[in-house]
């Protein structure tokens, strides 16, 4: 009686976990490319590019934010509020491994919400409306309010020429 389970092991266990793993994978493949292909070979440096390219989402997004992110430096504001962002991380590359991790699943999100949402247009355009609405009617309250702040003002001044004129024995009327 054998036991299968020592046979086969889950891909996914397979797959480098750490960065020195992957790095020894490279460095494994790019030896096996030397060996069959000739080092130095034009069909060598083409399998090293097409493998050094092949990167996910997450990696492509970490370096275009890496880029993004070199510009800014300890001296200047921005580069605070990226480590705030950051949750303290001071390393540009460990901030922009966080960066691209959180546009990542941002995105991810984004695009299973779209199966199950309504569109960003019509959501924007409900907020539009409403927000439009609600401006209306501020806009009529607050004429309201200056009608009969501006009638009562006048009947005040009235009143106190009136009551002036009637002090000195003056008449109001023409």
């Amino acid at each position: 009686m054998s036991d299968k389970r020592a046979d086969s092991m889950p891909v996914a266990q397979m797959a480098p976990i750490t960065p020195s793993e992957k790095l020894a994978r490279f460095q494994l493949l790019g030896a096996q490319i030397d060996a069959a292909h000739g080092e130095g070979s034009t069909k060598a440096a083409e399998l090293r590019k097409a493998i050094l390219s092949n990167m996910s989402e997450e990696e492509t997004i970490r370096n275009d934010v890496l880029l993004n992110i070199s510009q800014y430096k300890p001296s200047t504001p921005e580069w605070y509020m990226l480590v705030s962002l950051c949750e303290g991380k001071e390393d540009a590359f460990d901030q922009a491994e966080f960066l691209a991790h959180q546009i990542y699943q941002a995105s991810k999100t984004e695009i299973a919400m779209s199966y199950f949402t309504p569109s960003k247009i019509s959501v924007r355009d409900g907020f539009y409306k409403s927000a439009k609405a609600g401006s209306e009617a501020r806009a009529k309250k607050l004429e309201e309010v200056e009608t009969r702040t501006t009638t009562g003002k006048a009947s005040v001044m009235t009143a106190a020429v009136a009551s002036a004129a009637h002090s000195l024995g003056l008449s109001t009327s023409r």
